[in-house]
Order: structure tokens, then sequence, then C-alpha cells
């Protein structure tokens, strides 16, 4: 049975008209007597629901669902029975909305990280456009004659926000490409989205190898200003990378000012030649 856990908070079940209602009057009085008002904002209900596809047959798991606006992502997580002997697989999808259609359909940017025992992890993404009431599949993880499929469907709802003082900044999108440097050679590892929001950090890190060899970053993505078409950002890397005399002790603190999809490159390396990782970093807003 799949279980999970929500960060932006839905539940599978809708509560009944009455625990609604009962609902928005706690927050309304508390809210009221805490100084703050309390508003109603639209968003998307999102229902996912997992496929297993093996050999021509199909098995669903049970729908999740998560709910997300345009300037908060939804983010899910849940556990399949991946193979009837081996250990189960960890999803984790964000999901950030788009900019919608015009005639009522809604753009979505999903990425999704597959994590197993044992094995490095497997991120994958796609934009979808969903008409109200359609359903769009995301093909996450194919490993034999087995697939991972996602049913997406979005649909339009409204529900209360309590409305305080501080307020969320911009949000900010950064697609990050990991490189694996070599001297002079480059590797495409992985590419990744990730959402945040103005002067609130995003998180990349990853850790791998044992002892000497082993190689641990963490680099933290701050959008510190928006002008216009350019942002200015601060890019923390920490961490170890293994060298010839043993593990170098890593820590760097850069401001990058970009344009609007421009694309910046970081190099975290060591030894000459150069060994390490490359972090390109395009942020959109």
């Amino acid at each position: 049975m799949a279980t999970c856990a929500f960060r932006l908070g839905s539940d599978r079940r809708r509560p009944r008209a009455a625990s609604v209602a009962a609902l928005v009057l706690s927050l309304a009085a508390g809210a009221a007597r805490a100084g703050y008002a309390l508003g109603r904002e639209a968003a998307l209900r999102i229902e996912v629901t997992p496929l297993i596809v093996e050999s021509g047959v199909t098995r669903s798991i049970e729908p999740l669902a998560v709910e997300a606006t345009r300037d908060e992502a939804g983010i899910l997580e849940t556990s399949l029975a991946w193979s009837p002997s081996g250990p189960p697989l960890a999803l984790t999808l964000e999901i950030a909305v788009g900019e919608g259609t015009g005639d009522g359909g809604h753009a979505l940017r999903l990425a999704a990280t597959l994590r197993m025992e044992g094995s490095p992890p497997i991120r994958s993404s796609r934009v979808l456009t969903l008409a109200e009431g359609s359903a769009g599949l995301f093909d996450v993880l194919e490993e034999g004659n087995r697939r991972l499929v996602l049913s997406i469907r979005a649909e339009e709802t409204v529900r209360p926000v309590v409305q305080g003082r501080r307020k969320v900044g911009s949000p900010v999108l950064f697609q990050l490409a990991v490189e694996r440097r070599d001297g002079e050679r480059s590797v495409l590892l992985e590419t990744d989205r990730l959402v945040t929001f103005l002067h609130e950090g995003v998180e990349y890190a990853f850790s791998r190898g044992e002892e000497d060899r082993r190689e641990s970053l963490r680099l933290v993505l701050t959008p510190l200003r928006l002008e216009g078409d350019l942002v200015e950002l601060e890019a923390d890397v920490t961490g170890s990378l293994p060298g010839n005399e043993g593990p170098h002790v890593l820590s760097r603190t850069v401001r990058i000012l970009a344009s609007r999809r421009a694309t910046s490159s970081l190099d975290v390396t060591v030894g000459d030649p150069p060994a390490g990782y490359r972090f390109l970093i395009t942020p959109d807003f």
C-alpha cells in the first residue's frame, strides 16, 4: 500500500461542506484575534495516480492529491512497491503551476525524483498542459518490461488563506544542470528544476563514495534581487572532494548577476588537471 506525506497540504478525501464551513469560521476567528485577515485564493487541486505497467498489464496505485498555486509549488512524497522482492521505490514529485493557456488549460511543470536503496537517485521532468477535467501522462521510469507512469489531473479550486504582514517574495525557478568535470572533459549527469522565492534559498545536494573517495557537495541558490530581466543571486557551495593527498574541504560563496533564461556556470573542482563538478544555473522568473 502506498504511503505519503504532503508538504503542501490537501487530503485525499474531501471534507463535508459543514466541516469546511466550520473550519473557515474557526480560521477567521483566530485570524481576527491575531490581527490578520482571512482571504481566499485560487489554486489547482492536482490528483496524481501512479500506474505500474508490466508486460501490457497496468496496475493502478491509490491516487494522491496536492494543491498548488502560481506562487507556491505543490510537493508530494510516496513510497511504491516497485518489484515483488526488491526495496520500495520512493517518489518525490514537485508541481509548479505555469501561466494558463487562455482557453481554460493549466500548464504544469513536473519534476520527479526516484530513490531506491543502494541506487543513485533518478530524476525526470516535463511540462504538461491540461484542459480542465482532462488527464495527462508523465513517464518517469522504465526498467526492463516495467514502467512507472503518473496520470495527472488538475481542477481549479478556491481555498481560505490567512493574510498576514509577511508576504512571500516573487517566485524564481532555477534550471540546474550538473556536469562531471575531468580535465577538459565534461559529461552531463542530470538536470533539475528548483523552485524558490525571492530572498529564500533552495538546495541541491548529493553524497557518494566512501572514506577517502567520498564526494559530498551542497549547493544553495538564493535570489537576492529582481530588476527587470535581471536577477542577482547568491550561490553557496560547501562539501568535500577527494584529492591525491586526501579529501579537500570546500566552502565558497559567489554572487551572480544573470539575465532571465541565461545560463551561468560555477565550477567546483580540485587538482590539476581539475576534477569535480560544474553547475549550470539558468534562472526564470
